[in-house]
């Protein structure tokens, strides 16, 4: 439990002055998505996968038709990369039943709003074989996905965008 605190939200300029109640005890609120937000993702899409290639720290970007089916809670992914057959690729990740967790990774922020879901994880892994926080922002709508995988290095404060899928409706 932590102790209720008061808000002062300046929007305009996004900094916020707060004041805690000492005696005053609420719950702790966890970021969720909602399984049925990930229904939206679920059909056929084109766009493309934009990543940082580990050799040349150069930005690469492919072509990517992507299938999304909706399976309970998971999402069945099937990668296909036109100009790269080698690279194609299919995977599930599942969003856990409280939905606190999406690929067994913790959601940390998420919101619902208009008809789109942006979800994010943060996570400790590895980049390119060194320890990394990880950090994985997903947004999905009836008119566009995006799919956006983050990292920063031990001792590094500043994320760097290791790769990014966006795609609309297949035609």
């Amino acid at each position: 439990m932590l102790r209720t605190t008061h808000c002062l939200a300046v929007i305009a300029s996004g900094l916020a002055a707060c004041t805690a109640s000492p005696n005053t005890e609420v719950p702790v609120q966890t970021p969720s998505v909602a399984a049925s937000n990930l229904a939206v993702a679920q059909g056929a899409w084109v766009g493309t996968l934009t990543y940082l290639d580990f050799t040349s720290n150069e930005e690469v970007a492919l072509p990517l038709e992507l299938d999304v089916q909706l399976e309970d809670r998971c999402l069945a992914l099937s990668f296909t990369y036109p100009n790269e057959p080698q690279a194609n690729s299919t995977g599930t990740r599942c969003l856990s039943n409280d939905g606190r967790t999406f690929d067994d990774k913790p959601v940390i922020a998420s919101t619902a709003l208009a008809g789109t879901t942006s979800f994010t994880l943060e996570y400790e892994g590895q980049d390119n074989g060194m320890p990394a926080t990880k950090v994985e922002t997903y947004r999905l709508s009836a008119d566009a996905l995006s799919f956006e995988t983050a990292f920063a290095r031990e001792g590094e404060a500043d994320l760097t965008v290791r790769n990014t899928v966006n795609v609309t409706p297949a035609p």
